[in-house]
């Protein structure tokens, strides 16, 4: 699954997002379906209009297509716990399921950033569910995949 790494730029004084990936025909297309976007020449990347969160609604709109991260925030220690993917490989999960449950524990990781994984509490996860199925309304099934990623060995 292709990543794009998201920067806030401003471009002919408007603020922008602009999206950073390696060249990939079936993501730029997908790209191309984002109103009011924009190819950069000079800089060599697309951008479009900015608005207030925009992870969580590119993540959802192109969900187990594509992964939007901050830019500046990759420069940050990568909290993913090493055990997690040998957990899901161990229950011989499909690549399309673990893609899709990284791309779910990852923003599990983001929303509570930077609090190292081992340090959060059963109440947070409790509240991080709750939060994508009142705030974010999570579909039924993107609720269980959410469970499923942030508790894999079912505990």
């Amino acid at each position: 699954m292709q990543e794009i790494r998201v920067s806030i730029g401003s471009i002919e004084d408007q603020k922008r997002l602009c999206l950073h990936f390696a060249y990939d025909e079936s993501v730029i297309n997908l790209i191309k379906t984002l109103e009011g976007r924009k190819w950069s020449v000079s800089e060599k990347y697309w951008h479009i209009p900015y608005f207030e969160n925009y992870l969580d609604f590119l993540n959802e709109k192109f969900e187990g297509k594509i992964i939007f991260r901050d830019k500046e925030k990759h420069a940050e220690v990568n909290l993913m716990p090493d055990e997690y993917l040998n957990t899901l490989k161990l229950k011989n999960y499909s690549s399309a399921t673990i893609k899709t449950y990284l791309a779910h524990f990852q923003r599990f990781l983001d929303y509570y950033r930077p609090t190292p994984p081992t340090e959060i509490t059963s109440e947070q996860i409790r509240n991080y569910l709750l939060y994508l199925i009142d705030e974010k309304h999570y579909s039924t099934s993107a609720q269980n995949q959410a469970i499923n990623a942030v508790n894999p060995v079912g505990l």
